[in-house]
């Protein structure tokens, strides 16, 4: 019974969940790079920006919708390396270069798309909350990519140590390591966002625009952070198995 346990913990287990944290993380981070039907929806926030309440003045500009009008698109889907513009539903006709260094400064974006006649008031705070996005953006997305990267040392190490026949203890460290950091940048990204979300509401109300997270996007990042939690466990009671495995074997020796 000992032997399946250490087999069932320490190799079994963990190569099952770490290949499903694997692709859980994937199809969030990856989500924006490239265009898929399936990926696209992995974003993690929206802002919707189809009733924009400018000055009524701008509303007669060519456009079915008042963000139209003045030069903007309804809808901004954010990904973690770039986002995209519609006018429809996840209908991209628009989306920025994927890029490490990629952070949403919405005011930059607003900047950018308005008509030149057009006067919007920034609202207060702004400034100092994409300073500090800047700042989470790049890194939660080390943290996930490092999880990422660690995740896929574990899953290598735990058949070389199995083929090994060596203790767990090492893949268990590991895979903590890859847990803290794959808990760690999706808190810091679930935060930046609702953070995000609370500024929109509560500084930019008057401007009629809504911002929510991305259901999608943030739901993967957190259920591979609680495969990689039951990975861990897996490793740890396999660490334990191997432990008493050896302890018994000493006292009928």
């Amino acid at each position: 019974m000992g032997a399946i346990a250490v087999r069932i913990f320490r190799t079994v287990l963990p190569l099952i969940i770490i290949s499903l944290t694997l692709v859980s993380v994937s199809l969030t981070i990856f989500a924006g790079v490239r265009r898929d039907p399936y990926l696209d929806k992995n974003y993690v926030f929206k802002i919707d920006a189809t009733q924009f309440a400018g000055q009524k003045d701008l509303y007669s500009g060519s456009g079915s919708t008042p963000a139209n009008k003045i030069g903007l698109a309804n809808h901004y889907y954010v990904f973690l390396w770039n986002h995209c513009e519609s006018n429809k539903d996840m209908k991209f006709m628009y989306c920025s270069k994927p890029r490490f260094d990629y952070y949403f400064n919405s005011v930059k974006l607003l900047k950018a798309r308005l008509r030149r006649d057009a006067r919007v008031r920034i609202p207060s705070g702004s400034d100092s909350y994409h300073k500090r996005l800047r700042v989470t953006s790049y890194c939660s997305l080390a943290l996930l990519l490092l999880g990422m990267i660690t995740s896929l040392a574990t899953f290598v190490f735990v058949i070389i140590i199995t083929l090994a026949g060596s203790s767990a203890v090492f893949t268990s460290t590991l895979s903590g390591v890859s847990t803290l950091f794959l808990i760690l940048g999706s808190s810091l990204l679930t935060a930046q966002y609702l953070e995000l979300s609370n500024l929109i509401r509560d500084k930019a109300g008057y401007l009629k625009v809504k911002g929510e997270e991305g259901i999608g996007g943030l739901f993967f990042l957190w259920f591979s952070s609680a495969l990689s939690v039951l990975s861990f466990i897996s490793l740890l009671l396999a660490t334990r198995f191997i432990r008493k495995k050896k302890e018994a074997a000493k006292l009928y020796h």
